[in-house]
């Protein structure tokens, strides 16, 4: 009797628990598949509704920069067409302009002048334009400069000095761009433009532009 009670209760565990166990092991791998594809599809979306989201706000900032920008440049140069107007349409104000003069203050970047093959350097503050100690805003120190014909006045960003390049890797320097200064000053203005230009291409290579970069140069 109780070897047929285990014969019954094998027959039972081989014909009913383990395949319902089987069963509840593929539903359950099965089940958790699904809900792990549901995820994946889940995240897709939200990853693709955000990087939506971050292109139309940056999409956003730059329209709003441009037209910021424009405004500003529209400003700017109806004031200063207002301002040269008005200073020069009152004949007083001519008595007073010293052509052989220029005044100078700079924030962080000097002006260089070359005069006789030599390069003379007028030093800018070594404080941003806005910079404030305490509660005073700081003052910049003025320069007034005596001209003489042939002299060549240069301002310049620090881009230019500041590109790397050249065959190891390193920046351009202040010394070797006050000396390819020096080397151009006699040319004509848009030669010595050209060799700017050429000089930076050759020196950059494949390297990326790190900032923007800027040169005025006056000839007297």
């Amino acid at each position: 009797m109780a070897l047929r009670r285990t014969t019954i209760f094998k027959q039972l565990i081989i014909n009913i628990a383990i395949p319902t166990l089987l069963a509840l092991l593929i539903f359950a791998a099965f089940n958790f598949q699904r809900t792990r594809s549901q995820l994946e599809r889940s995240n897709e979306e939200k990853n693709r509704l955000l990087v939506n989201e971050v292109t139309k706000i940056l999409r956003f900032q730059d329209i709003a920069i441009n037209l910021i920008e424009d405004e500003f440049n529209n400003r700017f140069r109806e004031l200063s067409s207002k301002l040269v107007n008005d200073y020069f349409t009152n004949t007083d104000n001519l008595e007073d302009i010293d052509l052989r003069k220029v005044e100078f203050a700079g924030a962080n970047n000097p002006l260089i002048l070359i005069r006789n093959n030599m390069v003379n350097r007028y030093k800018g503050d070594r404080f941003p334009i806005g910079a404030y100690e305490g509660d005073d805003p700081q003052n910049f120190a003025n320069n007034i400069i005596d001209l003489k014909s042939g002299d060549c006045l240069y301002l310049f960003s620090d881009g230019y000095a500041d590109q790397f390049g050249g065959l190891d890797g390193k920046k351009f320097m202040y010394k070797r761009f006050e000396q390819l200064l020096l080397e151009i000053h006699a040319l004509p203005m848009d030669e010595q433009k050209e060799t700017l230009n050429k000089r930076l291409l050759k020196w950059k290579g494949s390297n990326d532009q790190v900032d923007d970069i800027l040169v005025i140069g006056i000839k007297i």
